[in-house]
C-alpha cells in the first residue's frame, strides 16, 4: 500500500513540470440522495491538446468525502491519476454592517433584560397585594364600608399591575423577536476572511488533440430526505386518496438546479461488516448470557415504549429555538424538520428508541426516547479553521439566503496548523431572481420505483431544483387512489371514541415505506399517524381518526355488582352495557371490543354471560363484536362475568 502512494506522489510530482491546465466548471446532472448522504455526479466536456495536460474542475464543494471521488473518462486519452486540494481566496471583510448590528444586539439585550427585572418587579408586586388582601380578609376589626372600601383598591391595583405585566410581557415578546432578526442577519454578514473550495485534478495524455468527457462523482454527508404522507377520505364508499412525498435536503454549498435526483433507502453511514457468533461457554455460578450488541447504541432496546414523540430542539449555549433541525428516528425513515419555534412531533414505530438530531454547524446527538416529550440542546461543532466562505457554483451570486456552520479537518490544509483555526462558516447564496419569488404549487412528479437485492429506489423522472438550504423541500412524487376497505373500531374500557381505520390488500405494490401521514377525512384534517409497513401479512391497517357520527358507551349495572360467600369460596359479579349508535346516512361496519378476565390458577373459576355471540379468546379473555349497523341504529350489548375464589384470598376486581 505505501508503494501505491509513493508510485501516485510520483505521478503527480513529473506530470507536474510541462503539463498544460485546463480550467473547467463541471455541471451537476444527477444525485443519489440516501436517508443520509448523497452521491453528486457530475459531467464535463472539453478539447484536450496533445500530449500530458491536467483537468482542473473548479467550484467543488470541499465537504464531500475524498475517498468517495471517482473520475471516469470518455475519449483517446488515457487517466494517469486523479488529485484534489482546498483553494483558498480572499474576500472583502464587511466589517461596518457586522459591527452595527452587533451593537443592536447589544441593546436588544439590555431591553429584554430591563423588561424582564420591570415584569418580575410587577410579579412580586401582585404577591404582596394578594398577601394583602389575605391580612384584609382575616381582619374582623373593620367595618363594612372600610372592608370595601380596601377591598376595591386592592382589585384596582391587581387590575393595573396585570394590564402593565401584559404591556412589559407583550413589548418582550416583539423585542425577542427583533433580536432573533438581528441575529440572522449577523449570520449573513459574519465576518469573512478566506472563501474556500474544493478542485478536482484529473492529469491525463493523450497522443493527439481529441474530444475528451468525463464523469465525476463524490459523496456529500450533508444531505438526506425521508418519506411523508397525506391520507384522504371522503366517504367510505370511495376510494382513499394517498399522497407520497419525499422531503429532501442539502447543505453541500452547491445548488443543485434541474436535475435527476434518485432516492434511495441505503444509508452509506452504516456498518455493513457482518455479525459473528462468539463460543458459548457455560461455567458454574454464571447468571449472564452472552451479548451480541454491534453498538452501543444497540444497548438501549430495554427502553420504555412511546407512540409518540414531541419536543423542542435549542441551542445548549443561548437557549434559543433552533428552525430546520432534522430529527429522524434511528433505523427508520421516519423523520421531520423543527418549524421556527424549534418544535417537532413524531409519530414512532413500535421498534423505535432513539432519535439522531442532526444541524449544520452543531454536533449531532442521538437521543434516546425515554419520555413523550423531549427537550434537545444541541452544542455548536467543534471548529477548526478560519472562518470561511464556501459559496455555490452559480454566477451572478447576489444576497446571502442562508447561513450554516460545519468543521473540515486542519490535518488535511497544506501549509495550515490546526492551532491557527477557529472556525468554519459555509454560506449558501441563491440568485436574485429566485429570491422573492412565490412557491408554486408542484404537480405530482413522475417516478420510477427500482427494488434492489438490499434497498428501494425511486428516480424521478422529471429535473428538480433543491437549493443548498437548512430548509427541507417536500416534493410531491406520487399520487395514488386506492381501494380499501372500512371498518370502525373501539374499545370503550380503554378509550370511548371510535376510530374509523382503512384496510389495503396488496399494499406492497405501491412502494409505500415507513413514514408520518397526516390523515383528513371529510375535508377535515383529524390528526397525523405512522403509516407501518412493517406487516408480513398482504393486508394494511390505517387508522383515519375519530369519527364522532358514531358513538359508543360502556356503562356499569349497579345491580349486578354483587358479592356472595357460599362454602369456602367467595364470589364476585361484574356486568356492563355496551350502547353503540350509528349517527350516520350510511350503513357502517363496527367492530368493538371489551375483556373478561383470565384465571391463572385451578382455584379461581370464571363465567362469563355475553351477549350477541362475539368472538372470545380463551387465551386473552378479548371479547370482539363484530356489528354491521344500518343508519340511525343503535344496538345494546351486555357483558357479565362470575369470579369464584378461596374466601381466605382476595382478588381485585375493580
Amino acid at each position: 500500500m505505501k508503494n501505491c502512494f509513493v508510485l501516485f506522489s510520483l505521478l503527480v510530482g513529473i506530470s507536474g513540470f510541462s503539463q498544460k491546465e485546463i480550467f473547467l466548471t463541471g455541471k451537476t446532472k444527477s444525485a443519489t440522495v440516501y436517508l443520509n448522504g448523497a452521491q453528486v455526479n457530475k459531467s464535463i466536456t472539453c478539447t484536450v491538446p496533445k500530449g500530458k495536460s491536467t483537468i482542473v474542475i473548479q467550484q467543488i464543494t470541499p465537504l464531500l468525502v475524498e475517498e468517495s471521488i471517482q473520475v471516469k473518462g470518455e475519449g483517446d486519452f488515457t487517466i494517469l491519476s486523479v488529485n484534489q486540494q482546498l483553494v483558498y481566496k480572499e474576500i472583502e471583510k464587511e466589517k461596518t454592517s457586522v459591527e452595527k448590528l452587533t451593537q443592536q444586539q447589544e441593546q436588544l439585550t439590555i431591553d429584554i433584560e430591563n423588561e424582564t427585572a420591570l415584569l418580575q418587579a410587577l410579579k412580586e408586586q401582585e404577591q404582596l397585594f394578594n398577601a394583602n388582601k389575605t391580612i384584609i380578609d382575616n381582619n374582623n376589626s373593620l367595618k363594612a364600608e372600610e372592608l370595601r372600601a380596601m377591598l376595591e383598591l386592592h382589585a384596582s391595583n391587581i387590575k393595573e399591575a396585570k394590564l402593565e405585566m401584559l404591556t412589559h410581557s407583550r413589548k418582550i415578546q416583539r423585542l425577542r423577536e427583533q433580536l432573533n432578526s438581528v441575529k440572522g442577519r449577523m449570520n449573513a454578514l459574519q465576518l469573512i476572511e478566506e472563501e474556500v473550495t474544493r478542485e478536482i485534478r484529473v492529469e491525463i495524455v493523450s497522443k493527439k488533440e481529441t474530444k475528451a468527457s468525463f464523469e465525476v462523482s463524490y459523496l456529500v454527508p450533508n444531505a438526506k430526505w425521508y418519506p411523508s404522507y397525506d391520507v384522504i377520505a371522503q366517504k367510505v364508499d370511495q376510494p382513499i386518496q394517498l399522497k407520497y412525498y419525499a422531503n429532501i435536503s442539502q447543505q453541500t454549498g452547491e445548488d443543485w438546479d434541474d436535475i435527476k435526483i434518485t432516492l434511495s433507502t441505503s444509508d452509506p453511514n452504516q456498518n455493513a461488516t457482518k455479525p459473528t457468533l462468539t463460543p458459548w461457554r457455560l461455567r458454574l455460578n454464571q447468571n449472564t448470557v452472552p451479548s451480541y450488541a454491534t453498538s452501543k447504541k444497540d444497548s438501549y432496546n430495554r427502553l420504555a415504549k412511546f407512540s409518540k414523540v414531541s419536543g423542542v430542539v435549542r441551542d445548549a449555549k443561548t437557549n434559543e429555538p433552533l428552525p430546520f433541525v432534522n430529527v429522524l428516528v434511528v433505523n427508520s425513515s421516519i423523520g421531520a424538520t423543527t418549524d421556527f419555534d424549534g418544535r417537532f412531533s413524531l409519530t414512532l414505530p413500535p421498534e423505535a428508541r432513539q432519535l439522531k438530531v442532526n444541524f449544520v454547524g452543531y454536533e449531532e446527538q442521538v437521543v434516546n426516547i425515554t419520555s413523550d416529550n423531549i427537550d434537545i440542546g444541541l452544542k455548536e461543532a467543534a471548529m477548526v479553521l478560519d472562518e470561511v466562505m464556501i459559496v455555490s457554483t452559480k454566477e451572478k451570486l447576489i444576497d446571502p439566503e442562508v447561513v450554516s456552520v460545519t468543521t473540515i479537518n486542519a490535518d488535511r490544509m497544506p501549509g495550515r496548523s490546526a492551532g491557527s483555526f477557529e472556525t468554519t462558516r459555509v454560506k449558501s447564496y441563491r440568485s436574485k431572481r429566485n429570491r422573492n419569488a412565490k412557491r408554486e404549487k408542484v404537480a405530482p412528479i413522475k417516478i420510477t420505483p427500482v427494488k434492489n437485492v438490499v434497498n428501494k429506489q425511486f428516480k424521478i423522472e422529471s429535473p428538480v431544483e433543491v437549493p443548498s438550504s437548512i430548509k427541507s423541500y417536500k416534493i410531491e412524487i406520487k399520487e395514488l387512489a386506492i381501494n380499501a376497505g372500512f371498518e370502525h373500531f373501539c374499545i370503550p374500557k380503554v378509550e370511548p371514541s371510535v376510530f374509523l381505520t382503512a384496510t389495503i390488500t396488496d399494499w406492497e405494490q405501491y412502494d409505500l415505506l415507513e413514514g408520518q401521514t397526516n390523515i383528513y377525512f371529510e375535508d377535515t384534517y383529524t390528526g397525523n399517524t405512522l403509516l407501518d409497513v412493517g406487516y408480513l401479512s398482504d393486508t394494511l391497517v390505517m387508522s383515519l381518526g375519530i369519527d364522532k357520527d358514531v358513538q359508543v358507551k360502556r356503562q356499569k349495572q349497579k345491580d349486578y355488582t354483587k358479592r356472595q360467600i357460599l362454602g369456602g369460596n367467595k364470589s364476585e359479579t361484574r356486568a356492563f352495557t355496551i350502547e353503540a349508535r350509528n349517527g350516520k346516512d350510511s350503513p357502517i361496519r363496527l367492530v368493538v371490543q371489551d375483556q373478561i378476565p383470565v384465571s391463572t390458577n385451578n382455584k379461581i373459576e370464571i363465567d362469563h354471560d355475553i351477549s350477541d355471540n362475539p368472538k372470545i379468546e380463551e387465551s386473552t379473555g378479548i371479547v370482539t363484536w363484530d356489528l354491521n349497523l344500518t343508519p340511525k341504529e343503535n344496538k345494546k350489548l351486555l357483558l357479565e362475568y362470575k369470579i369464584s375464589y378461596p374466601k381466605e384470598s382476595w382478588i381485585a376486581v375493580d
